[in-house]
């Protein structure tokens, strides 16, 4: 009863204080309540007290006094008797601010029994009668793709980001033909779409608008959302694309340290064990096998950071070399002198044919001097400015 009154007084979980009053009733149902938890209390002191005074060896069946269980059980019977009134009370207290004269009941047309069909068949029940929504669904697991792709990017799961982009295109494409088909039943059903229209078709209109406006806005809300998830996926997708090519790069440059070190040490290998047969042991030399660990060691390790140097700063090497020979690789003149020239010939046909002398005076001795010229006069043109 307790837990009745207090669903029915609460709105949004909150007492609603504009509608409800405390009543005596429930007052009353309080004191009863009170008294009946001290009687409790009292009845086990006493009880208590009774069985620690106790000291004959035959055991008593109950240390209760009868007129202290009769007095709990009427405190009891009070308590409920006041909740049950208290509940009659509240009811009484709630109130329609419209007139009952206006209240009126409609039967519904098959208009609205095919928009309320409309309805149901876009959302679909899950267990306990709740509302299963599929964008949920599906947002829940782009959320997870997110974390994935933040962790652990790989080209399968940019083929699951690709695939639920898909699936969540052909859900909105099917989300906006059937808010396409609400939007022309309700135009359908508009009675001043009619060149002739009724009063009953007007009212019958007005519960039909309403419940085909809900759908529509639940529709949209999901094409929104289905939006914003096509939109994170894509960003996914460049995020998981980036984070394989980094994987791809390292990969790849672990595979050259090793393929460099192969191509290096295995002929080395083959040809001191080659070299090696039928020759003295290193035993039978002058040197210890110190002289081997001080060759060996170094020539590893220098081994080892240069092809790590080659591997992880291949890019920053080739830097430096173009920016070393970016003098050699510039062009030889700010107005190059092309090095064929087309003219006409005197035959018929008009054919275009170098000019030897030409081609010959660009690789010829004159080059040098024609780019130094060129250097020359860059560098007046600089102090100039």
């Amino acid at each position: 009863m307790a837990f009745q009154i207090q669903h029915g007084v609460s709105e949004n979980g909150k007492f609603d204080e504009e509608t409800y009053r405390i009543p005596s009733s429930l007052v009353n149902a309080f004191q009863h309540l009170l008294m009946m938890t001290v009687a409790g209390a009292y009845m086990a002191k006493s009880s208590y007290e009774i069985r620690e005074a106790y000291i004959d060896r035959d055991p008593l069946p109950t240390f209760l006094k009868p007129s202290m269980s009769g007095k709990i059980t009427l405190f009891g019977m009070d308590a409920e008797v006041s909740m049950e009134n208290a509940i009659k009370d509240i009811v009484l207290m709630t109130y329609t601010d419209q007139l009952s004269d206006v209240v009126t009941y409609e039967a519904a047309s098959p208009s609205l029994v095919i928009a309320l069909i409309f309805g149901d068949s876009y959302c679909c029940k899950g267990s306990g009668n709740e509302p299963l929504s599929l964008v949920e669904i599906y947002r829940a697991y782009v959320l997870g793709l997110q974390f994935k792709a933040g962790q652990h990017p790989n080209r399968r799961l940019l083929q699951d980001i690709c695939l639920v982009r898909e699936e969540l295109a052909i859900i909105e494409r099917i989300s906006q033909e059937q808010r396409n088909a609400l939007v022309n039943y309700r135009s359908v059903l508009d009675p001043y779409s009619f060149r002739i229209t009724t009063e009953s078709r007007v009212s019958a209109f007005e519960l039909e608008k309403k419940q085909l406006n809900e759908h529509i806005s639940v529709i949209d809300a999901d094409i929104t959302v289905i939006g914003f998830l096509v939109e994170k996926l894509d960003s996914l997708a460049t995020q998981t694309s980036k984070g394989v090519d980094v994987r791809q790069e390292d990969q790849a440059k672990a595979i050259l340290v090793f393929t460099i070190v192969t191509v290096v040490f295995m002929p080395l290998s083959f040809f001191t064990s080659y070299l090696g047969m039928n020759t003295s042991d290193i035993r039978d030399m002058e040197s210890s096998q110190s002289l081997f660990w001080t060759i060996s060691i170094p020539l590893t390790m220098v081994i080892i950071a240069v092809i790590l140097s080659v591997s992880f700063q291949a890019e920053r090497i080739r830097e430096l070399f173009d920016t070393l020979l970016g003098n050699y690789r510039a062009s030889p003149m700010a107005n190059p002198v092309p090095i064929v020239s087309r003219e006409k010939d005197a035959s018929k046909d008009g054919s275009i044919r170098p000019e030897s002398s030409a081609v010959m005076d660009w690789w010829g001795k004159g080059w040098l001097a024609r780019r130094r010229a060129g250097w020359k006069s860059r560098s007046d043109e600089t102090f100039d400015v």
